[in-house]
């Protein structure tokens, strides 16, 4: 599991020495946007018929409601972008052909910007950055294949943005990412309806707090290094102060990939990420687990649905388990307490895979299970607690902290016939954020 002190992405020292220097840069003051009319403004890295250079843009042509039409080509430098619009006018960057970019498309101290239809095939670093108190921003309908990260929210970043239905692959580190950014109840930051594919490390990595995680379906993670995971909500210390009061609900994630380690993992709740909630997700085909809770409090994991899961191709996994709550024993670390578990219905495909793992540090403070549905469809245990096999449901629940009791049986029959209709039935349900 990937442990506190793992490295998040961040901006390398010398991107942002790039980003002083070398920046392409649309700047617009507060009196221009007072006094400018709408437009549709066409840029591309080279002045066409029609078409302005970059480079050539002057500040008092953006105010709210501006649609800039960012045409495809190579740019050579980031797209920084310190415009400000508002809730009722926003101003909008659009796609109008394939971006090969050296660098990012950079939302610094922006608000209220709409970035939509950007096709990026390329970018040296993040393909869409949101940094320096950056709020009120939808990024949304954008594909973004083969960048440093796909989408990223750091340095400062604000409140309030949506990241909406993106389409993210082979990522050289993480799909989206938020670093840092501790948000509040009702001005969450939303990631929603994306589709993250193919990711070097992490699909989705959150080091912050108050994000929603809604809808997305996540592949094919860890592409390119061991410790990753589908979902990975992460801080790197007690005391960080991030990885709290998230919401990871309905997603879908798969065939994410740990051979020699001990991830891979459909979702994961990482050391001090405490009073999280797991909701309504379907994890399958993982490496991993489907779910594990590794040294944090107070998860709330309600109504998932995990099956096929701790594939363990390299034979590397120590918890052999579909639902697991666990703790860094090497460091007596035991942070794993007040974990509720309730309504998921979880079918192991292979009979050394437990349904649920509860650890020994962790059986110690044991988390409160209620109305679960757990099978073996491999004759295997049906729980493991603190290292002991537990087949029958009547000892599984003498054994664990129950509400009400959990049950077993025609949970096979069930999740087939769910699985089959699993990605039609998120994306139909995927709601779409307001605009801001």
């Amino acid at each position: 599991m990937a442990k506190a002190g793992s490295p998040a992405w961040v901006l390398p020292c010398a991107t942002c020495e790039c980003l002083r220097v070398a920046m392409v840069e649309i700047v617009c003051g507060l009196a221009c946007l007072a006094s400018a009319q709408a437009a549709t403004i066409d840029v591309a890295p080279e002045a066409a018929p029609g078409i302005r250079a970059i480079a050539s843009l002057k500040a008092s042509e953006f105010g709210p409601g501006t649609i800039i039409r960012l045409h495809g080509g190579h740019y050579t430098a980031p797209v920084l972008v310190p415009l400000t619009g508002t809730r009722d006018s926003p101003i909008t960057i659009e796609g109008g052909g394939p971006i090969d970019i050296d660098g990012s498309i950079v939302l610094d101290h922006a608000a209220f910007i709409i970035v939509q239809h950007l096709h990026i095939i390329h970018a040296s670093d993040a393909g869409i950055i949101l940094r320096q108190a950056s709020h009120d921003n939808i990024i949304r309908d954008n594909t973004i294949e083969n960048a440093k990260l796909g989408i990223w929210l750091g340095q400062g970043a604000g409140l309030a943005n949506s990241i909406h239905h993106n389409a993210i692959s082979r990522s050289e580190t993480h799909g989206i990412a938020i670093d840092g950014v501790i948000a509040e109840p009702g001005r969450e930051n939303l990631i929603v309806g994306n589709r993250i594919k193919d990711s070097g490390i992490h699909g989705i990595e959150v080091s912050a707090s108050y994000t929603s995680i809604t809808g997305n379906m996540v592949s094919g993670s860890g592409r390119l290094s061991t410790g990753a995971s589908g979902i990975h909500i992460f801080a790197r210390s007690a005391d960080a102060g991030v990885g709290r009061n998230n919401d990871i609900e309905g997603n879908y994630s798969f065939d994410n990939h740990d051979a020699s380690a001990q991830d891979g993992n459909g979702i994961q709740i990482d050391q001090w990420c405490d009073d999280n909630r797991v909701a309504g997700n379907i994890a399958a085909d993982n490496d991993g687990a489907g779910i594990i809770i590794f040294d944090a409090s107070g998860a709330h994991v309600t109504g998932n649905m995990l099956t096929g899961n701790m594939r363990d191709p390299g034979h590397s996994h120590r918890h052999k388990g579909e639902l697991v709550f666990a703790s860094d024993d090497e460091h007596d670390v035991d942070h794993t307490r007040g974990a509720t578990a309730d309504s998921n219905i979880v079918l192991s495909t292979e009979a050394t895979v437990a349904p649920v793992l509860v650890d020994v540090p962790t059986s110690r403070h044991s988390p409160i299970f209620s109305r679960n549905r757990l099978e073996n469809g491999a004759h295997g245990p049906i729980a493991r607690w603190a290292n002991r096999d537990i087949t029958d449901i009547g000892t599984w629940n003498r054994v664990a902290l129950h509400k009400l009791p959990d049950s077993t049986g025609g949970v096979q029959t069930y999740v087939l016939k769910a699985w089959k209709s699993a990605p039609s039935v998120f994306f139909s349900n995927s709601t779409r954020p307001a605009n801001p």
